[in-house]
């Protein structure tokens, strides 16, 4: 004689087991394409910091050097002085809190 299978018996196990593992996987598909992507952006702003960053060097030493031209060989140190309290102002108004 077969056995009877209650209502929680091992095929609907194995279907709710299926459907949670499915759900898991795709679940872990979706957070690792998302991770890539956050990955891939956080790298081009980081690409893209660093090259503002060494520009605006550049630009500052031009800067500089233009002031500089200027003024008479004594008085050279002026325009890096300038240059200088410039950033420092930039700096003190972006930082500081309302």
């Amino acid at each position: 004689m077969p056995k009877k299978r209650n209502e929680n018996g091992p095929g609907w196990a194995g279907i709710a087991q299926g459907i949670i593992g499915k759900s898991i996987s795709r679940i872990e598909e979706d957070i690792t394409e998302r991770a890539k992507e956050v990955i891939i952006k956080i790298e081009r702003k980081t690409a893209g910091a660093l090259l503002l960053f060494v520009g605006a060097i550049f630009f500052l030493v031009a800067l500089a050097l233009l002031i500089n031209s200027f003024l008479s060989p004594v008085t050279a140190w002026v325009g890096w002085g300038v240059v200088g309290l410039v950033i420092i102002i930039v700096a003190y108004l972006i930082g500081r809190s309302d």
